[in-house]
């Protein structure tokens, strides 16, 4: 059984179009390349598809959010996790900030911004280290 389990304020359907909208975000700023919502979620669905029995959650402990004159931010630290079969896992940190911008009386995501660690040594991302 496949399944994402989200944490944080999103009230219920949030998930999917957020969770939609971001991802398609990322694919236009990774090289300037993307195909829209439909064609990241097809590569999403692609790879949970491969292992069916994996569970992804994400959490966001501490979110904050501002939410003025009909644009919202929200941040804080992003955890994932990946539930493998066989029992193991997989946890990963990330600071992220969004940007929602009030439309036709719902909230769409203009932008979002992920980073990471750098270790100084090797420049290397570590998305292993904890809060």
């Amino acid at each position: 059984m496949r399944r994402l389990a989200l944490g944080g304020t999103a009230g219920a359907g949030d998930g999917e179009a957020a969770g939609a909208d971001e991802a398609a975000d990322a694919g236009r700023t990774r090289g300037g390349r993307g195909g829209g919502v439909e064609a990241v979620r097809e590569v999403c669905e692609r790879g949970l598809d491969a292992s069916p029995d994996t569970v992804v959650g994400l959490d966001v402990p501490g979110l904050k959010i501002l939410a003025r004159d009909g644009l919202a931010v929200a941040w804080g630290l992003d955890h994932v996790r990946v539930e493998h079969p066989g029992g193991r896992s997989t946890d990963t940190w990330s600071r992220g900030t969004r940007v929602f911008e009030r439309r036709d009386g719902g909230w769409v995501m203009v932008h979002k911004h992920l980073s990471v660690p750098l270790d100084p040594a090797t420049g290397a991302a570590r998305t292993d280290l904890r809060p």
